[in-house]
């Protein structure tokens, strides 16, 4: 009898231990499903704090670029304010390559005016036919190419195909920008600048900034021809009053 209350403890004994055990397996599996969850949970906040910090880091990028964009075009603005007031074609092409070399490395550049009667593009700076600019212009014009960025009224880059064809001094392409003249609606020439800045890292805000100092240029080249066409006609009047006045006389 005593031996089978032994048994019997022994048994309910037992059973409360594999129970203990089993739902200490259980809790361990829990723990161990916690802990998963909180790593998982710890690295999915480690991995986005590394993407806001990325995205700080781009917005400070963004920012700074923007600030240099806008210091960039503040300046442009006082410059091209003062071609309004240059007096000569000289001080003009001078205030434009400022301006220009604010935008990208201008290896060379020149404004050439649209001639109607010859159907040509005239030089400012009065480059020889051999220069590399006005060949440029020779060529694209006769492709067509001139024409349709006339017709576009917006500034365009062109490959030099000859940077393309051969190795590119210096290991970089060079390129053409042509930004036409228009002022009231006419065509009144072509900015050409010929530059090592790649094709792909032009902006559209670069394009525009140009298209908007021509706006300025083209105003103040056309005030002094017309200053000038003004003084020429002046001089004509004075001269024939002179001739009139010696046939009253006499």
């Amino acid at each position: 009898m005593l031996a089978n209350n032994f048994n019997e403890i022994l048994e309910k004994e037992i059973n409360n231990y594999n129970k203990i055990v089993r739902l200490l397996k259980k809790n361990l599996s829990t723990a161990k499903n916690v802990d998963r969850l909180y790593l998982r949970m710890i690295t999915n906040l480690g991995n986005r704090i590394k993407d806001l910090e990325k995205t700080i880091s781009e917005k400070k990028d963004e920012k700074r670029q923007l600030k240099d964009s806008f210091d960039k075009l503040l300046y442009m603005q006082k410059l091209s304010k003062t071609i309004r007031y240059s007096e000569k074609i000289s001080g003009v092409l001078k205030i434009l390559t400022d301006i220009t070399e604010q935008v990208l490395p201008v290896q060379e550049s020149d404004v050439f005016i649209f001639d109607k009667e010859r159907n040509d593009y005239k030089s400012l700076t009065l480059k020889d036919k051999d220069s590399r600019l006005y060949k440029a212009v020779k060529n694209y014009m006769e492709e067509g190419i001139i024409n349709w960025v006339i017709e576009e009224k917006r500034a365009v880059v062109v490959s030099d195909i000859e940077t393309l064809s051969n190795k590119p001094k210096n290991g970089s392409e060079r390129n053409y920008v042509f930004v036409p003249l228009y002022i009231l609606g006419e065509d009144l020439g072509i900015y050409v600048i010929y530059t090592e800045k790649p094709k792909n890292k032009f902006t559209k805000q670069d394009l525009e900034m140009l298209s908007l100092l021509m706006e300025q240029a083209a105003i103040a080249i056309e005030n002094i021809r017309l200053n000038k066409k003004l003084k020429d006609s002046e001089k004509i009047v004075k001269k024939y009053k002179r001739k009139l006045n010696s046939y009253s006389k006499g």
